[in-house]
């Protein structure tokens, strides 16, 4: 018996209509026009054929060819299908060129294709694998174009069925063809169907196809028509029965004559296992033992069949000939079966205590021969839990490295069978492993599962550990009440042991969480001020983090801006947070925040690289969301208006993915940016998105967020006395976070003009000294520019003159350029009206030419109207140009520029180059270039000043 069956072309029979499409999509596929194809059919019409004839027409066409089949055995190995399917193409590659392979998006399979992942891991790990898979069907088309084949994909795992899915959504610009094949009806493949351009359904026989299948399988040109249409009658010209029909008639000796018709018809239902059954039988008991492992093994090595069977394997290999030989297995190694119902027959022969007793034999000698604990828990897993402490070793493994692999679901139910087989002891790891699983799958009963963890727990260092998990997931879940105590209480645990990383993380969840809550901000206040005094003798992580929690609450308190910028930056030198993950890597983000909120918002951009090169290399959209929603800030606070919106559709798409923490923050920024550009109503509908707050959100600084966008809307839409109410109740929840900053939302400037629109000029006057004493301690110059020209706006006057011009003073000396072009616009605005026309000119010659530069179109009209008014003739504003640009092109003309290829764009901003390739086209007509080496100048000439 062969290795490995040198393959044949099958014969089809009657199947033009069907193998035309197939032709029709593998030419497409040549000429770069990819697609997908789904052979959808009941069991045995002949699906696998077809998929068999297709690879190998797709060879004559030199199309490399990727197979996998889906397996019932299988169907909880994450990625599974995918790993068939890609393992064999790059281990056959040198290693340069699978190192390109798996370059850039790609990279995430390695782990997956490779040895077992590390434990850290982002947590939307299964969207970067399947992120990664596409990416590198993608680079392997580049090479060849590629049919990918998937057959029985009923019974692939979820998760490749999601990476398929993922595939078929964007493969029309690949030349790749990937043909599918399942049984009619199946649920878990119904999104990947509802993907395929074409379905075919292969047509049943009829009688003179049937015809020929009769007279091959019992016996050639002797074989009577009258078996041969009455078999066709009995099976409905369905291939593989009418086979098995026409071998049970001739153990039978049925010639279809006659009463021999009828006897057929009542054959006919039980064809299949009235046919296989008795020949197993008579090839002997050692072939009766080998073909029951075979259907428990399924696919397995000779050596394992014999080993399961009790047989000698020379003993088993002639028995697997014979059954060969009868057309029961196939004829190579590994043994596998001739079709996937003749081992559902010889399955459904076996007892059920039969079977499960098979199944422990089984994943007892594939324990013994160090096969991956995923191979032997898929047969634990159908068996009953017997307290043998080393199969719960086994599916302890198999649960962690699903959970390694991106799969929390399939993790789950490999832990929760872990956790039946070992009810005695030491359950805590097992309890924690699986609240993580189901954290990361949705699974509402994590919170129960994780506490249940806590109290088996034992050490303090375990609880710690089970309550450091819990307050991330609590986190990521959006309910910050509860996180901030897991994290309190984990704290609390360790008591001060702070030279672990373990205590680190608590110390760092608690702080920075729990000091953006209003319940704890004191507490959490004091407790930074306990830990970390500057002569605290700390090295590597320690003193980052003692950085990080001085500079997040410092510039919360409007301590001090320099002192800020300081350890902020100190503190994201390199990428100790972020790579410490966890708490860790938020008090990342929350410090890159605290820098830019102190007027470091270049320091602020360029840490967050190193941010952006993880989600790279992790294939995390997640960590890339992320990192967009904390740069956005920055560009945001300096003016980069249109590139701040392009984060805020990033982040918020995140929101829209479940992570709702950074949904208000973000829908402000986007208020703030639309109305910028001018867009009133885009940016109120943004409002209403953005109002409609999580639950878990309430009693921090992010239910602060929605009622600042509200107040600029209320002022936009005249109706003062809203915005004045929604800007003293963001006062008031920060007030009760200690959070006294200006710079951290100039809520009393907004409400200054909201109150002296109503005529409070004594309320506008308090609120705006306020602010100003304020914002002139912290010493950054935006939050002083912005109080200092709502100042001047509301006194009038020559001495609102005086402020405005102090304003203008100050902004100069701050990378805040959109802050520095509404001074220069409201200083024009008020010489013009204290009929300084020709001094107003310059000042808002200058705001223009700002406003513009920041795509700050409303505040752009009003200088040039102003201009107008003040007798000078400036230019239209430009309807091409960068400004022209929507959000996401600027983004992509700047990674041009930088050097980036469509291809490094496209996974740099996790899109399809074909997206990319679109953009392109529109930015090169509104830019009026024609080719990238004009894009750098075009961007440059309308750069901020």
């Amino acid at each position: 018996m062969a290795t490995r069956k040198t393959e044949t072309v099958p014969v089809l029979l009657e199947r033009e209509r069907e193998l035309g499409q197939v032709d029709a999509a593998i030419q497409r596929a040549r000429r770069g026009v990819g697609g997908t194809l789904a052979v959808e059919g009941p069991a045995g019409i002949g699906k696998t054929v077809l998929l068999q004839v297709a690879a190998h027409r797709a060879e004559s066409e030199e199309l490399r060819v990727l197979r996998a089949c889906g397996r019932e055995l299988e169907r909880d190995f994450p990625f599974g299908v995918a790993r068939q399917l890609f393992e064999t193409p790059l281990r056959d590659r040198p290693p340069a060129e699978r190192a390109q392979l798996l370059a850039g998006a790609a990279a995430p399979a390695a782990g997956l294709l490779g040895p077992v992942p590390s434990d850290r891991q982002p947590a939307d790990a299964a969207f970067a694998l399947t992120h990664a898979l596409y990416w590198l069907t993608a680079n392997l088309a580049e090479r060849h174009a590629l049919l990918v084949t998937v057959d029985d994909v009923h019974w692939a795992d979820r998760e490749s069925i999601q990476a398929l899915a993922y595939l078929a959504a964007r493969i029309e610009e690949l030349p790749v063809l990937l043909v599918i094949a399942t049984r009619t009806g199946d649920g878990d493949a119904d999104g990947l169907l509802r993907r395929a351009v074409k379905t075919v359904r292969p047509a049943p026989l009829g009688p003179a196809g049937t015809a020929a299948v009769v007279r091959a399988a019992a016996g050639g040109a002797g074989v009577s028509d009258a078996l041969c249409e009455a078999c066709h009658r009995a099976t409905g010209g369905n291939p593989f029965l009418a086979r098995e029909l026409a071998l049970a008639a001739a153990e039978e000796g049925i010639s279809g004559d006659g009463p021999d018709a009828a006897r057929l018809a009542e054959l006919a239902p039980e064809t299949a296992s009235r046919a296989t059954l008795p020949r197993i039988r008579r090839l002997g008991a050692g072939a009766h033992a080998l073909v029951r492992a075979v259907a428990v093994l399924d696919r397995a090595p000779l050596r394992y069949v014999a080993a399961l069977a009790g047989l000698e394997e020379r003993a088993a290999g002639e028995a697997a000939e014979r059954l060969a030989g009868a057309g029961i297995l196939a004829d190579e190694l590994p043994l596998r079966f001739h079709h996937p119902i003749l081992r559902a027959i010889v399955l459904d022969d076996l007892s059920p205590t039969s079977r499960e007793r098979l199944h422990r034999r089984a994943a007892e000698l594939l324990a013994r021969e160090g096969e991956e604990s995923e191979t032997v828990a898929s047969h634990l897993a159908l068996t009953e839990p017997k307290g043998q402490a080393w199969a719960a070793g086994i599916l302890h493994d198999a649960g962690r490295r699903a959970l390694a692999n991106g799969a929390p679901e399939a993790a789950a139910r490999a832990l929760r069978r872990a956790i039946a087989e070992r009810a005695d002891q030491d359950r805590a790891p097992l309890l924690h492993d699986l609240g993580r699983a189901e954290a990361l799958s949705g699974d509402r009963a994590a919170a129960e599962r994780l506490a249940e963890a806590y109290a088996a727990a034992e050490d303090p260092v375990t609880r710690a550990s089970i309550l450091a998990t819990l307050g991330e997931t609590r986190f990521v879940a959006g309910e910050l009440a509860a996180a901030v105590d897991a994290f309190r209480r984990g704290l609390d645990e360790l008591d001060g042991s702070a030279d672990t990383a373990l205590e680190l993380q608590m110390f760092l969840g608690y702080t920075m969480l729990g000091r953006a809550y209003q319940p704890s901000a004191r507490d959490a206040h004091d407790r930074i001020a306990e830990r970390a005094p500057a002569n605290d003798p700390r090295s590597g992580l320690a003193e980052t983090a003692r950085l990080a929690a001085l500079a997040y609450d410092g510039f919360l308190s409007g301590a001090d801006a320099p002192q800020v910028r300081a350890q902020a930056a100190a503190a994201l030198a390199g990428a100790g947070l972020l790579d410490a993950g966890g708490p860790a890597a938020q008090a990342f983000h929350l410090t890159s925040w605290a820098l830019a909120g102190a007027d470091g918002f270049e320091q602020a951009e360029d840490a967050l690289e190193v941010a952006f090169r993880e989600a790279a290399r992790s294939g995390s959209f997640l960590a890339f969301a992320v990192a967009c929603h904390h740069r956005l800030w920055s560009l945001w606070r300096r003016g980069q208006v249109l590139q701040a919106l392009a984060d805020t559709e990033i982040a918020l798409e995140l929101a829209a993915r479940g992570w709702h923490l950074v949904g208000p923050a973000a829908g402000w920024a986007r208020v703030e940016c639309l109305l910028e550009t001018g867009d009133v109503a885009a940016a109120t509908e943004a409002l209403e998105d953005t109002e409609r707050l999580a639950p878990g959100l309430a009693g921090s600084c992010v239910e602060s967020w929605p009622l600042m966008g509200r107040s600029r809307v209320e002022l936009e839409h005249g109706d003062p006395a809203a915005a004045l109410d929604a800007a003293l109740r963001c006062g008031a929840q920060l007030t009760a976070l200690h959070a006294a900053n200006p710079a951290v939302a100039a809520w009393r400037s907004r409400a200054a003009l909201a109150a002296a629109a109503i005529g409070d000029r004594p309320l506008a006057r308090a609120l705006w000294e306020e602010e100003l004493h304020l914002a002139r301690r912290f010493g950054a110059p935006r939050a002083t520019g912005i109080a200092l020209r709502a100042a001047g706006v509301i006194e009038g006057g020559t001495g609102g003159v005086a402020l405005l011009r102090e304003a203008v003073t100050v902004l100069d000396a701050s990378p805040a350029v959109l802050e520095r072009a509404r001074a220069l616009t409201d200083l024009g605005a008020a010489l013009r009206r204290d009929r300084q026309v020709r001094e107003a000119r310059e000042p808002l010659r200058r705001g223009l030419e700002l406003a513009r530069s920041c795509g700050a179109a409303a505040l752009a009209v009003r200088a040039r109207d102003e201009l107008v008014a003040a007798g000078a003739r400036p230019r239209r504003d430009a309807v091409r140009g960068p400004a022209a640009l929507t959000p996401r092109e600027l983004r992509i003309a700047e990674l041009a520029v930088e050097g980036a290829g469509n291809r490094e764009i496209a996974q740099t901003l996790f899109i399809t180059r074909k997206t990319v390739e679109a953009h392109m086209r529109s930015i090169f007509r509104k830019l009026d270039v024609s080719a990238r080496g004009g894009l750098a100048d075009a961007l440059r000439g309308e750069g901020p000043r």
